[in-house]
């Protein structure tokens, strides 16, 4: 029976338990090569695939026990792929597509081996879903239910629908300045339209707070969190952004993502197109598309770097772009966007993942798929805890 015709059959579904069965047995002499090769196939074939139907639990566990009997023969780093394009399977959580079609790869580093799973709930995704802080202090909670006008003061009149917050300005009198603040928490997500048109995405855990309207020669925001923003041009009133009250990013028209929540030891600045200026403790670094500055909370040191920005904004897209992260930034990610806390036993393996998923799924549909000898993950209540099973 020729490999790839058997895979085939598992891709659309119409494999029979016999052919399962025989195929089980078969794999057992397959080489490392050979059985790379057949997920590289394997994925082209889900690709192509209409449909794709519940898989055997058991041909996954046969893989799984190949690949961890070539790693501890094996000393030299590798990489395997686990789940590289979780979102196009209707059946993301079959263990099959987790591993064959691909996502997160893992590579070791120092020869550590990653990823075991065992049992755990179900934790959904985060969503839509705001904090919307008026001028007096008083608050609405901005959600998909959340339809229609929301506020008026100091001159604009905020509404929202569909995840989005937006203000319209009347410019018919004057009024008195007043600031608002949309916040979201871990595990949510918005949308903003400021009143000059500027456009705001805010990630799971940020804030911006601004005026309701933008009277004089400069509009200024101030941010915390990781914040995404498309500023409306206007080259009589510069936009100024400021972060978690001392850095300072000078905009004129441009798209750029700041990344500055407070657990992190670094302010990171990446531009999509345009130009912006950044000041860190009174110095001026110029940014070009494509760069990013990373400039360090604990003294006044920064650096430029070439950055792949598609990676950077992926969140913004509805994405996980893991491509060369540490396995503890990639849990970071995990820890907002699914309202956990994530919680380290012993020494864990220090692992690089690569691979892509979709922001919608299920958190034990992403920890399914990291699996191996030597890391644990478990689910008790919203804590995902991590451990070393030597």
């Amino acid at each position: 029976m020729m490999h790839r015709d058997i895979l085939k059959r598992f891709a659309d579904g119409s494999v029979t338990p016999e052919e399962a069965s025989q195929y089980r047995e078969e794999l057992a002499r397959l080489s490392t090569d050979e059985i790379e090769s057949l997920m590289d196939a394997y994925e082209d074939m889900l690709d192509a695939a209409p449909a794709y139907e519940p898989v055997d639990q058991r041909l996954l566990s046969d893989i799984q026990q190949r690949i961890a009997a070539w790693n501890r023969n094996d000393h030299k780093p590798v990489v395997k792929p686990l789940f590289r394009k979780i979102w196009i399977a209707a059946a993301a959580a079959a263990a099959i597509v987790l591993l064959l079609a691909g996502g997160i790869w893992w590579r070791e580093t120092h020869s550590e081996r990653a990823y075991v799973t065992n049992h755990f709930e179900t934790i959904i995704p985060g969503h839509d879903g705001a904090i919307l802080t008026l001028s007096d202090g008083s608050s609405v909670t901005l959600d998909s239910t959340s339809n229609g006008l929301i506020a008026e003061e100091g001159g604009s009149q905020a509404t929202s629908g569909n995840g989005l917050l937006s203000y319209n300005v009347n410019t018919s009198n004057e009024h008195k300045l007043v600031y608002h603040t949309i916040r979201t928490a871990n595990g949510r997500q918005f949308r903003l339209i400021l009143p000059d048109g500027t456009k705001v995405w805010l990630n799971a855990g940020s804030s911006v707070t601004f005026p309701t309207i933008f009277p004089g020669n400069e509009r200024r925001v101030q941010i915390t969190g990781e914040v995404y923003l498309e500023v409306a041009a206007n080259t009589q009133q510069p936009f100024y952004v400021t972060v978690n009250d001392t850095y300072v990013v000078n905009v004129l028209g441009t798209s750029f993502n700041v990344n500055a929540y407070s657990n992190d030891n670094l302010i990171r600045t990446t531009l999509v197109d345009g130009a912006v200026n950044v000041e860190v403790s009174g110095k001026i670094y110029p940014l070009k598309p494509s760069q990013q500055l990373s400039a360090s909370m604990l003294s006044s040191t920064a650096s430029t770097t070439e950055v792949e920005v598609n990676k950077i904004i992926a969140w913004k897209d509805g994405r996980f772009d893991f491509d060369g992260l540490q396995l503890r930034d990639a849990l970071s990610q995990l820890e907002r966007w699914y309202d956990i806390d994530v919680v380290y036993e012993g020494d864990v393996p220090d692992v690089v993942l690569y691979g892509k998923a979709d922001r919608s799924i299920s958190l034990e549909t992403i920890i399914g798929a990291l699996r191996g000898p030597d890391v644990n993950f478990r689910i008790e209540g919203r804590k995902l805890i991590v451990s070393s099973i030597r």
